[in-house]
């Protein structure tokens, strides 16, 4: 494998971890069911409810945010592997 090469495969790796770390300090400030099914089992009103209900994402927006992630990590790959194969095929022809 040659230096530029391992350069850019490095590179694109580092953008989807960073990525993926971003994602991940995305996900530990969400609340837990445990922690959600605690702050509703001290609600007194329906009122009440309907406030915390309102502060906590959507399972739809939840899974459009997933979808979204999954989207962006796929084409860092496929930018990788295109770039990749640009580069061997200048090298090759």
């Amino acid at each position: 494998m040659t230096k530029k090469f391992e350069e850019i495969i490095l590179e694109e790796l580092f953008k989807l971890s960073d990525k993926v770390d971003k994602m991940q300090e995305k996900m530990s400030k969400l609340a837990t069911k445990e922690e959600l099914r605690e702050e509703v089992s001290k609600l007194a009103t329906k009122k009440e409810l309907k406030e915390e209900i309102s502060k906590v994402v959507s399972k739809k927006e939840f899974e459009e945010a997933m979808e979204k992630q999954a989207f962006e990590i796929a084409e860092i790959f496929h930018d990788s592997f295109r770039t990749t194969t640009k580069y061997i095929n200048q090298k090759l022809g």
